[in-house]
């Protein structure tokens, strides 16, 4: 599906859903502490018991798909890019 279609409209929920994905790829880290950060205070003060349970789960299962979807960290590589900066 090309993003440029004439007769395709995106709707501000499709553009924030496209926004979402290129901020997980391109910085995980802080999608994923933000997620942490919500997850625990939902956790915490809204659900007790039951929300840190489902919020470890779910994390869990965003790591899990992350890491291979990405593929794997190489430490190598992740310095060259940190010291070319």
């Amino acid at each position: 599906m090309e993003a440029n279609a004439p007769d395709l409209v995106r709707t501000d929920e499709a553009r924030m859903r496209e926004r979402l994905r290129e901020l997980v790829r391109e910085r995980p880290l802080i999608t994923v502490s933000a997620a942490a950060a919500v997850g625990a205070l939902a956790g915490g003060v809204l659900f007790s018991r039951l929300g840190r349970l489902a919020f470890f789960a779910v994390c869990g299962y965003v790591a899990n798909e992350l890491w291979h979807r990405e593929g794997r960290l190489d430490v190598d590589d992740l310095i060259a890019k940190l010291s070319s900066r």
